[in-house]
């Protein structure tokens, strides 16, 4: 009978990590943009919402810059099914009724995302759907003039706020003397919890 396979075992610490210096600033730089943008959208009257997850979405893609139109083009699709889903289900409830509406329209998106995302995976994907839920709460007015509006939010506030964090943490790790890729090569010296994939 043959041995099973060693499993790793999990201590709490693994979850947490000591930072560097210069990591640290880093981050702090990052947040305090966050923070100016957040506070600029808010004074000017902005919803603003549409923009909040684009620099989430590229952290957690490991900051890799060629998945960036993908990440605009995923969150704009997201967004642009979430109007369609209002608005089919506004178009259906008549004749349907609310429930058989839902149904039939929820049904086609879904189908869309789900279906779609093999054979569209860089567009149909995990972030169209996160932007599809969000937009399905935030969304009220199915005025068109609104979802561009969203759109425009989405794409040049989404850009300003990715940017300013790409061009200051690229400045501040000049700065610093911190070479590119230099944290990534330490952190796989570091052990690590196992991650599962999502797609």
């Amino acid at each position: 009978m043959e041995d099973a396979a060693p499993t790793r075992s999990h201590t709490l610490m693994e979850y947490f990590a000591k930072p560097t210096k210069p990591d640290l600033i880093i981050h702090v730089v990052i947040w305090a943009w966050i923070l100016i943008v957040n506070v600029a959208a808010h004074a000017m009257h902005l919803e603003a919402w549409p923009m909040y997850f684009i620099p989430l979405f590229f952290f957690l893609l490991d900051a890799d810059v060629k998945k960036i139109v993908m990440i605009f083009a995923s969150s704009a699709i997201g967004i642009i099914l979430a109007f369609c889903l209002r608005s089919g289900m506004m178009l259906l409830a008549p004749a349907f009724g609310e429930m058989p509406a839902f149904i039939m329209v929820i049904a086609a998106v879904l189908g869309i995302l789900l279906i779609g995302g093999t054979y569209a995976p860089g567009f149909l994907n995990n972030i169209a759907f996160a932007y599809l839920i969000a937009a399905s709460i935030m969304i009220t007015d199915l005025d068109a003039g609104k979802l561009f509006n969203h759109l425009a939010v989405l794409f040049i506030g989404g850009g300003i706020m990715l940017g300013g964090c790409i061009l200051l943490a690229t400045f501040a790790m000049k700065k610093l003397g911190v070479e590119e890729g230099a944290k990534d090569n330490a952190d796989k010296d570091d052990p690590e919890p196992e991650k599962v994939s999502v797609r």
